[in-house]
């Protein structure tokens, strides 16, 4: 699987510092394995915080744990995943099987994490890391850092649920309205 060059220092600081973060990333290691990675706006979130200038970090709505495993596509392993980490800390952990996903969105098979991400509706969120057991950081970012540290939100071009899902998403998650300088960039077809 091909690792992203890491994000700026100062993001790799910050995931360091964030105690919350640091924990879930020893907790996912510890208890489900080096094929795992936290995602999405487990890392979207922080980046946009330091670059608001805000001293303490949003609120995760849920902590989006990503893993690739085509022998058992089933709801119920995720959902087990799931129960495992809420067991040891209680928090809003969100489990998907990204071979799972790629069936449910019509998608040929993913060949790993990185390529799932890919596909993921922001290029802002295409993100993921993991801890390994020396506490070295790994990453993955198929579309680069720059959609992220530019605070622009653009709609993946590779992303095929459509203008109105993409507006409904917008829409929900209110994020403008917490980070205020972000801006929506036009969509590129």
């Amino acid at each position: 699987m091909p690792e992203a060059c890491p994000p700026p220092t100062w993001l790799r600081q910050a995931l360091r510092a964030d105690a919350l973060r640091w924990s879930c990333l020893q907790l996912v290691r510890d208890q489900l394995g080096s094929g795992f990675w936290l995602a999405a706006g487990f890392i979207r979130n922080l980046a946009w915080d330091r670059l608001h200038g805000y001293p303490h970090a949003t609120a995760l709505q849920d902590i989006d744990v990503i893993y690739l495993d085509n022998r058992d596509t089933s709801c119920e392993a995720e959902l087990r995943y799931q129960q495992q980490l809420c067991a040891k800390l209680a928090a809003p952990w969100q489990v998907r099987n990204q071979a799972r996903m790629a069936v449910r969105n019509g998608h040929t098979r993913y060949l790993d994490c990185n390529e799932a991400i890919g596909y993921w509706p922001e290029t802002a969120t295409c993100f993921a890391v993991r801890l390994d057991v020396t506490e070295r950081l790994h990453w993955l970012a198929p579309l680069g850092w720059e959609p992220l540290l530019t605070l622009q939100l653009h709609r993946n071009p590779a992303f095929t649920g459509g203008d109105a899902m993409w507006q409904r998403r917008l829409a929900n998650k209110d994020w403008l309205q917490r980070w205020p300088q972000l801006r929506i960039a036009p969509v590129q077809k």
